[in-house]
């Protein structure tokens, strides 16, 4: 069962939740900056993780929100409502799936 839409976008406005996604993401980026050469799309991947440690509360309000529409945080926002029942890994592996999608638009 999905969340609606209304509640995804409460869950990602708590400060609690968003902290947690800036903290993941932080390590996410590290990861990225330190990849091979050869990942595909390395060289944005890298630019949007450096642009992010350089200034993360710019994008935290949009990760947040991506983070909420991921199969898995979505699933455990429906079930546990504004508590939410997410992992620490189920942030992280939103964060990592969706890094491409960050770094091409940016």
């Amino acid at each position: 069962m999905a969340a609606l839409f209304i509640d995804a976008y409460t869950y990602s406005t708590n400060a609690t939740f968003r902290n947690r996604v800036q903290q993941a993401a932080i390590g996410v980026a590290g990861t990225v900056i330190n990849e091979a050469d050869s990942v595909n799309f390395h060289v944005d991947r890298a630019r949007f993780a450096k642009a992010f440690i350089g200034n993360p509360t710019a994008y935290i309000a949009t990760m947040a929100q991506a983070v909420c529409t991921d199969a898995t945080v979505n699933g455990k926002i429906a079930v546990g409502g504004a508590s939410g029942t997410d992992t620490d890994a189920d942030v992280q592996g939103a964060l990592t799936t969706q890094w491409n999608t960050y770094s091409r638009t940016f």
